[in-house]
């Protein structure tokens, strides 16, 4: 008899499949007569084929061993499904993780921004968290970089060294630090060149007031503290100058006005002696042809001769009268000269 379940061929007597222990009378033609034998060593020899053919030998399992094997089956299953997607996800996290981190060291700010981001909601890990962090501090520093830029190349030399006290560099971030310190050292040459426009304009007053503003905002800075002393003595000394030179003028105008009183006194009495007779006083008295020392003399006269002043000039520091024929110095005539 052939077993329905696996195709094994079985004697026609046996009552079981005997290599998948199927129950073979489940197979019977019933509406077939079966023969039986009635000898009893038929029935005995049959019964030990039926004990050896399907000594039980029952490779067929209980409800209960299916349902083991079926339980750990799902528990295998489940088993592999969580460490398949514990596998799959930790390399969904590595690719991830090496985006972020490639972005971040080709300054892609955002796109690495992004990349931790998702990367911190999957797995709730602060180190994520901090890089976020950073990568913030990062995009800061570089919009204040920018903007103190702008304003040193508008001269706004304050505003510039406020945006760039803002910004946090990170000890091994070389690059920044260097672009900083030389952005701080651009508007430093740029002050110095305002602060000297400013004195030499003498304004030491708006030097000093620009300086303390440059001090507001970067208070440790002992260059402009000093530049404010250098100021400050110089504006004194300066002071102290302009007053000696006030002075100076002042007097130099009160000895010009004396000057001119003398002059106009001269001027007065040298007019009041045109048509007078004057005399000589000295022991004698050149007669030029013209009114100073750059004429010739054309005759001398002695102590006690008359002579009739016809006009006065004042020439070389003194008065000279025309007598008529020639030029004479009042002093030979007032008795100034001997």
């Amino acid at each position: 008899m052939r077993c329905k379940n696996c195709g094994q061929e079985n004697s026609d007597e046996s009552l079981f499949c005997m290599k998948c222990g199927h129950d073979l009378r489940e197979d019977d033609d019933f509406s077939k007569t079966k023969k039986i034998h009635n000898d009893h060593d038929y029935y005995r020899e049959d019964d030990e084929n039926i004990v050896k053919n399907n000594s039980f030998k029952d490779d067929s399992m209980g409800l209960k061993q299916k349902g083991l094997v079926f339980g750990l089956v799902i528990v295998g299953l489940i088993a592999f499904s969580l460490i398949f997607n514990f596998g799959f996800s930790k390399y969904k996290y590595s690719k991830l993780e090496n985006s972020a981190k490639a972005n971040l060291e080709a300054k892609n700010y955002k796109e690495a921004r992004e990349k931790y981001s998702q990367l911190y909601e999957k797995s709730s890990d602060k180190k994520y968290l901090d890089e976020i962090n950073k990568i913030d501090s990062a995009i800061q520093n570089k919009e204040l970089l920018n903007k103190a830029n702008q304003n040193y190349e508008a001269k706004d030399f304050e505003s510039s060294l406020a945006k760039l006290k803002e910004i946090k560099i990170d000890e091994d971030d070389d690059e920044l630090s260097e672009k900083v310190n030389s952005l701080i050292q651009k508007n430093y040459a740029g002050i110095k060149s305002e602060i000297s426009q400013l004195k030499s304009s003498k304004n030491y007053e708006g030097a000093i007031n620009r300086l303390n503003s440059y001090i507001s905002v970067d208070p440790d800075n002992s260059e402009f503290k000093k530049m404010i002393e250098d100021i400050n003595l110089e504006k004194t000394n300066s002071d102290k100058k302009a007053a000696e030179e006030s002075e100076a003028t002042k007097q130099k105008a009160r000895a010009d006005e004396l000057e001119a009183q003398i002059a106009r006194l001269r001027n007065s009495e040298a007019s009041n002696l045109i048509g007078t007779y004057q005399y000589v006083t000295s022991s004698k008295a050149n007669v030029r042809s013209g009114p100073g020392f750059a004429y010739g003399v054309s005759f001398v006269l002695y102590k006690g001769d008359a002579v009739y002043v016809y006009d006065t000039r004042r020439a070389n520091g003194r008065t000279w009268c025309n007598v008529g024929n020639g030029w004479i110095s009042y002093r030979t005539l007032n008795g100034e000269a001997n």
